[in-house]
């Protein structure tokens, strides 16, 4: 594996060993270079992927560069200088690169979420579905907010809910529990799963009428391609408030409403 410095801008006894990582992450990186010798580098930025990308132009490696989201770090930003060409997801995000060598191609979509392979349940269309999601993970936040408007929220609507695992919050068991204690009207319209794979994610996405979730640019991608509306709530602490920047893209072509 690589192990590399970060840069940060902040100053602290971390930023230190940081930098002091980092000779470390090119001697590693020049290594790996050597024993796999691959004839092209595809990278989508990062400050791991720095030290393979600036190693791989210096002994004659053509790189290329994916940025995903519309404001890039600034290791993308140092990648770009040695790129033989960039693709990029948002147009927005060109002024930030050399645009002479900057190709708009948006984004991948996962193909399983086009398709129905698996149905894990049976789900109700008397009324709206919504599909709320906060990621892999999910997110704590959301999943308290939609579990304080649970009753409301049933009586006008299906869920289907994804609630992720994190131990710490033990989100999936007290959801679940709680869904047990509804009246029988609203338990058949609730559906909390910790989370949904590749063969499932499909069926889910075609019953829903509205997704709630993130806005990281893998979710904005498949709502665009699906042409899902949202309700976006964008990680506070996503890298220059990229997922802020891609929701309100969203809802100023009129899709998507921004929640905080």
């Amino acid at each position: 594996y690589l192990e590399t410095g970060r840069l940060t801008r902040i100053v602290s006894l971390g930023t230190i060993r940081n930098l002091l990582m980092v000779p470390m992450g090119f001697y590693r990186a020049f290594q790996f270079l050597q024993e796999t010798k691959p004839d092209r580098i595809l990278t989508f930025g990062g400050y791991i992927a720095l030290p393979v990308a600036v190693m791989g132009w210096l002994v004659g490696i053509p790189v290329f560069l994916h940025e995903q989201t519309i404001h890039p770090g600034l290791a993308t930003k140092l990648i770009a200088k040695v790129a033989k060409t960039i693709f990029i997801s948002f147009p927005d995000a060109k002024q930030y690169l050399p645009t002479a060598k900057t190709v708009l191609t948006g984004n991948t979509v996962r193909k399983s979420v086009f398709e129905t392979r698996t149905t894990p349940f049976e789900v109700p269309t008397d009324k709206p579905v919504i599909y709320i999601t906060g990621g892999s993970l999910g997110s704590h936040s959301v999943n308290v907010h939609i579990e304080k408007n649970l009753e409301n929220l049933l009586r006008n609507y299906t869920l289907i809910h994804q609630t992720g695992n994190v131990q710490e919050y033990n989100d999936f068991q007290r959801l679940a529990e709680l869904r047990e204690a509804l009246p029988a009207e609203l338990k058949k319209r609730y559906f909390v799963r910790e989370h949904f794979d590749a063969s499932e994610i499909g069926y889910i996405y075609s019953k829903a009428d509205l997704v709630i979730g993130r806005s990281g640019a893998n979710t904005i991608f498949e709502l665009i391609a699906l042409q899902k509306p949202s309700i976006l709530i964008p990680l506070p602490w996503s890298a220059h408030d990229e997922q802020l920047l891609q929701a309100k893209m969203m809802e100023k072509s009129g899709v998507a409403a921004v929640f905080d």
